[in-house]
């Protein structure tokens, strides 16, 4: 796979990664609304909500946090690579300068 494919792939994880928690968070509202208006809402099932709705967002932190530091990687690789060419070149034209003796 190429540096940059890593990169794309990489952004596309993060944009779900942060969809999903977008989600979780309106899943988690959505599911306390529910157990309000049947009226049956009390601590042990806010706690049981809270506890999953927690885990699944640390789960979700911790994987963004690796996938952040790969796309940062492989960006870093991506721009090194635009400029080895550029690099070859001066060295070779600075090669070819070079007085003999």
């Amino acid at each position: 796979m190429t540096e940059k494919q890593d990169t794309e792939k990489y952004e596309v994880e993060l944009k779900q990664i942060d969809k999903r928690r977008a989600d979780l968070e309106a899943q988690f509202l959505s599911q306390l609304d529910g157990l309000l208006r049947r009226k049956i809402f009390d601590e042990q099932e806010f706690t049981k909500a809270n506890q999953a709705a927690r885990s699944q967002k640390a789960e979700l932190k911790v994987r963004k946090e690796a996938v952040s530091k790969l796309l940062s990687q492989a960006r870093a690789s991506e721009a090194l690579i635009k400029r080895v060419p550029k690099a070859i070149k001066t060295f070779k034209e600075a090669f070819h300068n070079l007085e003999l003796r």
